[in-house]
This record gives C-alpha cells, structure tokens and sequence, in this order.
C-alpha cells in the first residue's frame, strides 16, 4: 500500500509549486494534485474492500479518518478549481465520514476545515442561509477545544498518523477559527445584519492582533473603517472603559477595607506578630498580571502601617469619584461617600490617641452630613436611611470618646471637666437628632411608625430606638429636674424595644444581645429616679 505520509509529501509539493503554473493552464498543478489524492482514494476503497468481514480495528478507524481527510483536500481543490457543485459533494461526504470515526482528537479540526470550505462555498453561490448555519456550527464546534485536554490533529497529522508539529497543528486550528469569524462578518453583511457582522469584524480583528498581525497597514485600516460603524451608533468604548476602571477602583478599595478589619483581627488575636497574606482561592495562572507596587500585601500591626492601606483606599476612591459624580451617578457617589467612611472607620481602630480618633470621626461626620444636605430623601430614601443610620453610630463612636475623655479629666482635674462635659452633651444632642430623623424617614403619612415593622426594617428601628435612650441616659447635668426628665425619656425608648421584642420572635432574635442591655437599664434608671426623688 503506497504511504499516506509521502502522498501528503508529493500533493505539498505541487501546491507549492502551482504559483509557477502559466496563465494558459493556471490549474496545472492543482489537477495533478488532485490525481495524486484520487489515486491513493482508489487504493484506499480496495483496501476497504479486502478488510470487509472483518470486526473493526484501530487501523479501520484511521482509514475512515484518511479518507475524510483526502475527500476533502480534493474538494477544497475542486472548490479553487471554480467546480462547486462537486466540491460541496465532496466536503459533504467527508464531513459524514469524519463525523462516523468518532474520533474528535484527530477529526474536530478536519471538520473545521470543512465547514469552513462549505461556508466559502455557499457564500460564492450567495446561499447565505446555509453559509451561516455551517459557519455557526464551526464557531461552536471550536468552543469544544476549549473544554479538550487531548492535543488535536490537523490535517498533516492525518496522513502522518502522529502529530508532527504541535505548533503547527495548533496554529492551524486558530487559522481555521480566524477564518470562520472573517467568513461569518461577511455572511451576516449580505444578510443585512450590519450589528452581527460588526461583532465578527472586531472578533476576526482582535484574533489577528492576538497571532501576529502581518499586514498591520491594512489590519489598521479595517480598524479604523469599523470604527465608523461602531461610533455612528454611539458605541464609545471610552465610556465603558471609565465605567468599568471606577469599577475597579472601587474593588480595590474594598479589597484595602478588608484588609484593614482582618489586620484589626490578627492583632487583637497576636499584637505582635505581622502577617503575610496567603490566598487560597482560584488563580488565573495564564493571566498576565504585574504586581502593582503601591497596593498593600501585608496585614497592618500599627496605626502607620494601616494607614498605608487607608491612603490606598482613599486613593482609589477619590479617582472613582472622578466617574461617579454626585450630578451624573448620584447612588454610586453616595456608596463612594459611604464606602470613605467605612476606611476611616476601620482606621480610628487602630488610633491610640483619643483626640486624633475623635478627629477621624468628626472626618465621617462631615462628609455623611454633607451629602444628606444635598440628597433628595424621598428619591433616594433606602440610601438616605443607611446614611443616617451610619452618622447616627458614628456621632456614637464620638460620644464614647468625649465619655472617656470626661472620666479621664475627673481622675485628674475635677473642675477641669465642665467643658468635656458641655461637648460630650453636644455629641449626644446631635446624635439624638440624627437617630430622630432617621426614624422620621419610617413615619407614615399620619406622623407615626407602623406598629408591624417589615423584616429588614426591624433591627435599625428598634436600634435606633436604643440609641436615643442611651445618649438620653447619659446626659451630664447639675438641674435633677433635667436628669430625672432624661432618665424617663431613656426608659421610654427602652420600653419599647422591650414591649416589640416580647410581641415578634424574630425582633427578639435579631436584638439578643441589646434586649437584655434595655431591661437592665430600665431597672437601674428606675432605682436611680426613685433614689433623686427620695433621697
């Protein structure tokens, strides 16, 4: 039997020599290869032949899959040969037996090859219906490699029996693909569906620029020619691009926030020690990533050290918000706003000093007041009440911190303290005043707060409500009319979280830890009345 490899050697050859043929018999070569193939397709058939009878065997097998092979090497010529009709014949019968083998490691780019043929061929015959159905299926027939393991065959591969070149054969099958998505743009041209063909046009274009361009004056030009189309339709890549970098930027300041809290974590757990991250999660290996220098890696053990990281949020942030505008995206700059105050938050942790802690959150006041002043509550009304939530237990923070103060000033100078006092009074006010407006954004259109609070409403309500009767309870002042007036106005707002609490398990539930907070201090505000009234 004459071998497969050297009838591949010998049409190689006369492929390669066809451009010397002359213009009186431009096909010279072409038809002499095409002798050679139905040659050894004759051989073949006899071979079949004598093995009929017999069970199937690897070598059977691989006959079936020459045969495709060599069926549609002498379409493809049939096809340049301007015969379409029996080149089609031919790619159809191919495509059936590549099919039959079974064998995708060596047949699926084959069978690209031929879809592809049949896609040139259709078009040229202006069918281009069929064009596209057979160039669909070759797009999904590549997707499939991406799921293979197994090294694929071309063509070559065939006659040989072995994979002679991986990269060869490799570079062959993105070669198939760029052509299909080249064909597809163009079928979907005559179809009048100027969008889809579009989106081929820039797929074929973005493939080419991935293997090498080799004419890059004519990549450029189409380039250029479907950028026309894209900007008559106001497709602007550069809106999507700043969209999408805010988005990113937004991340990494999500990424710096975290990474503060787990630092905090680490050190309440081991003040000395400092940590490396260690990631244990999906990689995407073949991604080329650069390690960007200024973005943290390492956990924080001291307030400098988590203030690089606060920086690189804030950083990031603040170049979000070069997108995100107050007047254009209004809802993502208020988040922003927010997801600022969160950094600063997480920072004032690690802050040893009473007054540039206090300094922090005074920060977090100003821009969560600043934006309530600007937003229209009754639009933007879920944001309004996180943002008014968020002030409230931020004026608390403060508040704890002017207390500490106080006690510290008693320890040392007792007639020192008047004017920590007056502040610490000043905080409770004005968070009494935020935790009140928040609950104001919940009052219906008689003024009052339903009685039946929805799920996700009834833990910031009844919050809000402890809130208010602590700050009341902790009023310093020298008028025993004024404390016993605080200390049964507190009483009240602990009541009612305990009154709602004992009518709904879910509020008792999502209040554990609060609950019995209100029922102890119900008690001792009660004893401590009783005591300024009788003393």
């Amino acid at each position: 039997m004459i071998e497969a490899a050297s009838v591949y050697s010998h049409y190689e050859s006369l492929i390669e020599n066809s451009v010397k043929d002359p213009e009186t018999d431009p096909y010279r070569s072409k038809y002499k290869a095409i002798c050679c193939l139905n040659g050894f397709l004759d051989v073949m058939t006899t071979f079949g032949t004598i093995k009929q009878g017999f069970e199937s065997s690897p070598n059977e097998l691989h006959i079936l899959c020459l045969r495709a092979a060599v069926l549609f090497l002498v379409g493809k010529l049939k096809c340049e040969t301007n015969e379409a009709g029996i080149a089609e014949t031919l790619l159809l019968e191919s495509l059936s037996k590549a099919s039959a083998t079974l064998d995708v490691q060596k047949t699926l780019q084959l069978k690209l090859s031929i879809l592809n043929q049949l896609g040139l061929i259709y078009c040229d015959l202006s069918k281009h219906e069929q064009a596209e159905g057979v160039l669909l299926e070759a797009i999904s027939l590549y997707e499939e490699t991406k799921n293979m393991s197994d090294k694929l065959w071309c063509v070559k591969d065939i006659f040989y029996g072995k994979i002679v070149d991986q990269n060869v054969s490799d570079d062959n099958l993105e070669s198939e693909n760029t052509l299909t998505l080249y064909y597809i743009a163009q079928v979907y041209q005559h179809l009048g569906k100027s969008s889809e063909s579009a989106k081929y046009c820039s797929l074929t274009l973005r493939k080419q620029l991935e293997r090498g361009v080799t004419d890059t004056i004519y990549w450029a030009l189409n380039c250029a020619t479907l950028s026309q189309y894209f900007a008559s339709r106001n497709f602007f890549e550069l809106e999507r691009y700043h969209y999408r970098l805010a988005d990113i930027q937004r991340c990494w300041a999500k990424y710096d926030l975290l990474l503060i809290d787990h630092s905090w974590e680490l050190v309440q757990e081991t003040p000395v020690e400092k940590h490396e991250l260690h990631f244990n999660c999906p990689r995407f290996p073949e991604a080329e990533i650069a390690r960007f220098e200024d973005v943290p890696f390492q956990t924080a053990r001291t307030f400098e050290e988590a203030r690089v990281i606060f920086l690189h949020g804030q950083k990031m942030l603040n170049a979000a918000k070069s997108y995100y505008s107050l007047e254009d995206r209004a809802t993502d700059y208020f988040e922003i706003v927010q997801e600022h105050s969160h950094l600063y938050r997480s920072l004032a942790k690690f802050e040893v000093d009473n007054g540039r802690e206090s300094k922090m959150h005074r920060r977090r006041i100003d821009m969560l007041e600043d934006i309530l002043k600007v937003m229209n509550k009754t639009l933007y009304l879920n944001v309004a009440q996180q943002i008014y939530f968020e002030l409230g237990e931020t004026y608390s923070d403060l508040f704890a911190l002017k207390l500490e103060k106080v006690e510290a000033l008693k320890k040392l100078h007792d007639h020192a303290t008047l004017p920590a006092v007056v502040k610490a009074n000043q905080v409770a006010e004005k968070a009494i005043k935020v935790f009140t407006e928040f609950l104001d954004l919940y009052r219906d259109k008689n003024g009052k707060i339903p009685e039946s609070l929805g799920e996700d409403n009834i833990r910031p309500v009844l919050l809000a409500r402890f809130y208010i009767g602590r700050f009341t309870s902790k009023f310093y002042s020298t008028d025993t009319k004024k404390i016993i007036q605080s200390f049964r106005s507190a009483i009240e707002h602990f009541e009612y979280v305990i009154q709602y609490c004992a009518n709904s398990k879910l509020a008792k539930d999502l209040l554990s830890e609060e609950l019995p907070v209100c029922t102890e201090m119900v008690q001792l505000l009660s004893l401590k009345i009783q005591r300024i009234v009788n003393p």
